[in-house]
């Protein structure tokens, strides 16, 4: 029994000591982006944008990896902001480089040769591609964003007032009646909104206008929708409605979030910090350091069934570290993540039918009450009324039994009151 219980906890320690992030073999490098784009023969490419050496490629999930700077060398010493796909139909994939202030550069065979696209002289640092046709978006350090409807052939300067001198960080682009959505985050100057109503561009401000909205990007929401995350300075932030409300979704961080990428619920978020994982999608925050020996995480890459990271600075080896995606959504990820304050988050999804997901976090552990009222103040469900820890919290709410309508729930947790409200729609 005693050598039975010895090889069980050797088994355990080798897991533990397994279950880490992997460096890949490649050159010690500021990798500032990546990307991951279809090869035209079933498989993916992996680019990783360098500060100063150009652009590699992995065609091996990371194994080996080779410098595509052009056979001219025309990406050699330059710094590459951001990396952008546009698949073609066919398979394969057109790639767009940001380099420094000289433009944007495309190529049409993964990297072998590259010619200039146009925006020249400016410096672009962000790219989005419609989920529609082929429109193409590029955003810049100091001229707004540039628009192409061939591909990235030609590019036409859009937008009004504060875009126009503005640097736009990170852009996402969402279909809408008659036109597209673009969204665009700035540096100080706030989220804005491009509206194009049949081919004239309105332009709203959506608020943070004290932060850099460093990474947007959307994520179906299971209903048929889309939800927004913006990564500003200060955390992560979810609208559910088209960017008019936002939502705090991984906050409690001394750190940015620079990029953001999914597997069904699985959120992962790179952070000058490490990475966080969510099994919830967002709902909840664990960090995933484990063999990370430099937390300074500046892009994520999901590719085959690997998370990849690329990392920056001088705090650690910078590099390209690789992970299994099971490791990081089948074992318990220990949370060094205190919440600092009383929360109570809105439920999603909302509106919904039958059943939604409330989750709330507390700084201390005390005794919580969670109950449901309808719109007459009528107690319906009491969904919690027990002792719980300090940390975050979740649970389901099944209203299978109740009618469509408004209602109300309600977290009591010592003096701390906080009431939202849900929309229940059969």
């Amino acid at each position: 029994m005693k050598k039975f219980f010895l090889i069980l906890i050797t088994i355990i320690i080798s897991q533990n000591v397994l279950a880490q992030w992997v460096q890949l073999n490649i050159p010690a490098i500021d990798y500032i982006a990546l990307a991951v784009a279809p090869n035209g023969a079933g498989g993916e490419n992996i680019f990783a944008a360098t500060a100063g050496n150009g652009i590699r490629l992995s065609t091996n999930l990371g194994e080996t990896w080779t410098t595509v700077n052009g056979s001219n060398g025309v990406l050699d010493y330059g710094i590459i902001n951001t990396i952008g796909v546009s698949p073609n139909g066919t398979g394969g994939a057109t790639i767009f480089a940001g380099l420094g202030g000289l433009g944007v550069f495309r190529s049409t065979n993964n990297g072998t040769d590259w010619a200039f696209s146009g925006i020249g002289n400016r410096e672009v640092i962000s790219f989005a591609k419609s989920p529609i046709g082929g429109d193409l978006f590029a955003g810049t350090r100091s001229d707004g964003i540039h628009h192409s409807t061939n591909d990235g052939l030609s590019w036409v300067k859009i937008g009004i007032s504060g875009l126009n001198i503005n640097a736009v960080y990170s852009i996402t682009v969402t279909s809408s009646t008659g036109g597209l959505n673009v969204y665009a985050g700035t540096w100080l100057e706030g989220l804005f909104l491009l509206t194009n109503n049949f081919g004239f561009w309105t332009e709203t401000n959506l608020g943070f206008m004290n932060d850099c909205v460093q990474m947007l990007t959307k994520i179906p929401n299971g209903t048929g929708g889309t939800n927004l995350y913006a990564g500003t300075n200060t955390g992560l932030y979810v609208s559910t409605n088209g960017g008019s409300n936002w939502s705090p979704s991984l906050v409690d961080i001394n750190s940015g979030v620079s990029s953001l990428v999914f597997s069904g619920t699985n959120y992962f978020a790179s952070t000058s910090e490490g990475v966080y994982v969510s099994t919830n999608s967002g709902q909840s925050w664990n960090a995933a350091n484990d063999g990370l020996t430099n937390l300074n995480v500046s892009s994520l890459a999901i590719a085959g069934s690997y998370l990849f990271a690329s990392t920056v600075g001088e705090v650690g080896p910078v590099s390209i570290w690789r992970r299994p995606l099971s490791e990081l959504t089948s074992i318990d990820l220990i949370s060094d993540i205190q919440p600092s304050e009383f929360r109570l988050e809105q439920n999603y999804p909302n509106p919904f039918n039958p059943s939604t997901t409330i989750s709330w976090q507390s700084p201390v552990g005390s005794w919580q009450s969670l109950k449901v009222y309808d719109i007459l103040g009528r107690e319906v469900a009491t969904l919690v009324d027990d002792y719980r820890e300090a940390g975050y919290h979740t649970i389901e709410f099944d209203a299978s039994y109740l009618s469509s309508g408004v209602y109300y729930y309600q977290l009591k947790i010592n003096e701390y009151v906080s009431v939202k409200k849900m929309m229940l729609m059969k």
